[in-house]
């Protein structure tokens, strides 16, 4: 594996670490606050991270499986209507099979992988991945600073 697929695959795990730092937040968030949506089509922070462990486990393990011929796997539980620690469970669940999953690849840097009818490379559709993670987890988390009142602990407004 080269440098550059070695720091997306990084980046990849680094959702793992993410979701132990929103847990810690999140554990103060009222389960009206994170099931509520700001402007009506708009997503819920809830909504927000199930959409990450929803793409984890019916996009994403799957593309790059199909690259192993896999037939035996452990189905992932879906967690709709869970409640947040499962839903933050999920989430590392699905991340760690996705990444099992790749490790098992062998040259990430030269596998190639079928996203939406297009041949990609497997690091670049990784990337995408990272990004969308990325964007998700800036969204949930201004999200969660709109909706927390002032003087809620980390969630102090600067003018």
């Amino acid at each position: 594996m080269d440098d550059q697929a070695r720091l997306v695959v990084d980046q990849l795990a680094y959702l793992i670490d993410e979701v132990t730092a929103l847990q810690t937040v999140i554990r103060g968030v009222p389960e009206a606050l994170m099931e509520a949506t700001p402007v009506e089509g708009e997503p819920s922070v809830k909504e927000l991270l199930e959409s990450i462990a929803a793409q984890d486990r019916d996009v994403r393990i799957p593309v790059v499986r199909a690259l192993l011929s896999e037939t035996k796997h452990e189905e992932l539980a879906r967690v709709a209507n869970a409640g947040v620690e499962e839903l933050l469970a999920a989430m590392r669940e699905g991340r760690s099979e996705l990444l099992r999953v790749v490790g098992e690849v062998g040259d990430v840097s030269a596998a190639r992988v079928a996203v939406d009818g297009e041949e990609i490379a497997l690091v670049d559709f990784l990337y995408r991945v990272v990004q969308e993670d990325a964007d998700v987890l800036r969204r949930a988390a201004e999200r969660l600073h709109e909706a927390m009142p002032l003087g809620s602990p980390g969630f102090s407004r600067r003018g």
